[in-house]
Order: C-alpha cells, then sequence, then structure tokens
C-alpha cells in the first residue's frame, strides 16, 4: 500500500497517517492542501534514521512540517491500514494471554534441588 520511500522517510503526516485520518475523520483532510514534501536522510550507515543516532527536529528536515507524500493518502488505504492494524493487535493480545509466564523459567537442576 506504501512506497518504499514513504516507509523510509514519511514520518509525519505523509500517506500513511494522512490515510489513517481520512478514514477516522474525513473533513479533517483537504485534498487540495495535501503536500508533498520528502527529507533528504542520509545514506550514511551512521547517521539512518532508524540507528537513533541522527537527531533533528521538524524546521531541520521540512519547510511544511510535513515528511512524506500526502498527496497519495485515500480513505480506503486508511480503512485497509485500520482493519490489518485492529487484527494484528487482537492477534497480539490472544497471544499474550495465552503466554504461560512460568514457561521462562529455567528448571532447577538436581544438584541444587
Amino acid at each position: 500500500m506504501i512506497t518504499e520511500e514513504e516507509k523510509r522517510v514519511g514520518i509525519h503526516a505523509g500517506d500513511t497517517e494522512t490515510s489513517v485520518v481520512m478514514a477516522l475523520k474525513r473533513t479533517w483532510v483537504h485534498d487540495e492542501l495535501a503536500p508533498k514534501e520528502m527529507p533528504n536522510f542520509p545514506t550514511s550507515s551512521f547517521l539512518q534514521l532508524k540507528s537513533k543516532a541522527f537527531a533533528w527536529i521538524t524546521d531541520d528536515i521540512s519547510e511544511s512540517g510535513i515528511a512524506g507524500d500526502a498527496t497519495k493518502a485515500t480513505q480506503d488505504k486508511g480503512n485497509a491500514m485500520l482493519m490489518l492494524g485492529g487484527k494484528l493487535l487482537a492477534e497480539a493480545m490472544l497471544e499474550m494471554a495465552a503466554f504461560d509466564m512460568t514457561s521462562l523459567r529455567a528448571q532447577k537442576s538436581s544438584a541444587l534441588s
């Protein structure tokens, strides 16, 4: 659903966030004002965004306050994301509820008994 570029640098008010807002509160998004501003994050292995080694504030990376491509956002895409997110959250909660915490304990050795 989301382009590779958006996955990499679309971190605020881009396709993902705008699509979800469209699905939840359509009147909050004005399509004609949807911006596209993709930050030029470095390709250095030491300064990549995902490494958390690269610090910034929004004004450092964006003129508009946007980091992403809101022009690609759709209400249908937002609905699909919410459905998938809800399904994944439900699966995670069911797995957590069924997990036996005592299974993490190491078995006592006979020498300690």
